[in-house]
């Protein structure tokens, strides 16, 4: 049976088979279970744009010990690669910078302590504390500490604290694998650039000889 919450401000009663912070854990039995912290990394985009295709590299040094292969002919469109990542990278900015206020609003909220009802209060009203002159002398409510409520808030912060950094790094890690496919297209379409300055005929037939 669910309990009736001290004060109405605070929301419905709470049910921890579904609402707590182990609910739908198959540990969630486990005294000793812990969330794990996750690393919050700092991301940048740091290419402004593309590396121009030029199909050079530092480590060129010849082709493979395999000899010349025969194979259909290849249309790559180079400029079309080249805008791809472009237009890759626009999003990947847009998405750096969600992720970052996304980071700052969950370390406020972490480092703030109060989000999950911490520092909760409530009303208490006190019976009056005598009669005078025919007036009861009445004490003003005060507001004091919500005990339980604090103590839940405190064991959800336990919790959900560190389960907010590990959502916060599985962003970050979708966000740099993005970044890496478009360092790895930008390698392909310079692969491509580089087999084809690379390719030549074949020398001709040399001319007949004549006696």
């Amino acid at each position: 049976m669910a309990s009736t919450p001290h004060n109405a401000v605070h929301g419905p009663p709470r049910d921890d088979a579904r609402d707590g912070p182990q609910s739908g854990d198959d540990n969630s039995g486990d005294p000793s279970r812990t969330p794990s912290w996750s690393a919050d990394p700092y991301l940048q985009v740091i290419w402004s744009q593309p590396p121009d295709i030029t199909g050079n590299f530092a480590d060129s040094t010849g082709s493979g010990s395999g000899g010349h292969r025969h194979h259909p002919a290849l249309a790559v469109d180079l400029g079309s690669v080249w805008e791809t990542e472009n237009g890759i990278l626009g999003r990947a900015r847009t998405s750096v910078a969600g992720y970052m206020q996304l980071k700052e609003l969950c370390r406020s909220a972490i480092d703030g302590g109060s989000i999950w009802g911490q520092h909760a209060m409530k009303r208490v009203e006190h019976p009056p504390i005598g009669t005078r002159d025919g007036y009861q002398t009445v004490r003003p409510d005060t507001m004091e500490a919500d005990g339980p409520v604090q103590q839940a808030a405190n064991e959800y912060a336990r919790a959900m604290d560190p389960t907010m950094s590990e959502v916060l790094r599985q962003i970050a890690d979708a966000i740099e694998s993005v970044g890496q496919f478009t360092a790895l297209l930008n390698r392909a379409g310079q692969l491509y650039a580089h087999a084809d300055r690379g390719s030549f005929f074949p020398d001709p037939p040399p001319p007949p000889v004549t006696t």
